[in-house]
């Protein structure tokens, strides 16, 4: 089992595709994806996690301020 600080790293990660790389931003955690969703951002996508089926994965546009966002949430922990 993952505990917060493992997904929390993995909130971080971004599309594979190289042409997608700068353009989203795939956010493991709910409780970061509500968060950001709290603060006005927009969910682009919602999809299982392929290595965890009984999760979800959140994808945003990747931006500064969403950037700047998630640099924040992780400063408050």
């Amino acid at each position: 089992m993952k505990n917060d600080k493992q997904t929390e790293e993995r909130s971080m990660i971004s599309t594979n595709s190289t042409s997608n790389r700068d353009k989203y931003m795939i956010i493991f955690s709910m409780r970061l994806a509500g968060e950001l969703m709290a603060q006005g951002f927009h969910i682009i996508n919602m999809r299982p996690d392929i290595h965890e089926p009984n999760k979800k994965v959140y994808i945003f546009n990747n931006t500064p301020d969403l950037q700047n966002a998630i640099y924040s949430y992780k400063m408050m922990k």
